[in-house]
């Protein structure tokens, strides 16, 4: 077994900048769909919160622009897109 595998703060910090950041919209992407109400089993409907994750997700993607290419930089903006619209559909539905 790999040993930053058993340890994830090892793991992070051998990793880049970008990874990390990138990681770290993915982590907001999941709670935004939690507060979106998108998880089965977990409604937590908080559009406040959901707004907020779903700012701080796309601020760091733009961040990201400069550092990220192809599929991986595509996969960021798509999810904060679907946020978005789905964040929209939510507001909608109120």
């Amino acid at each position: 077994m790999d040993p930053d595998e058993s340890n994830p703060v090892a793991a992070l910090e051998s990793a880049s900048a970008a990874d990390v950041l990138s990681w770290c919209v993915m982590l907001l992407a999941h709670q935004a769909r939690v507060y979106l109400g998108l998880i089965p089993g977990k409604t937590q409907v908080d559009l406040e919160q959901a707004r907020l994750v779903i700012d701080a997700a796309g601020a760091l993607t733009d961040l990201l622009q400069n550092h990220l290419q192809g599929d991986r930089l595509t996969e960021l903006l798509m999810h904060v897109a679907d946020l978005r619209l789905n964040y929209l559909e939510a507001t909608r539905r109120q």
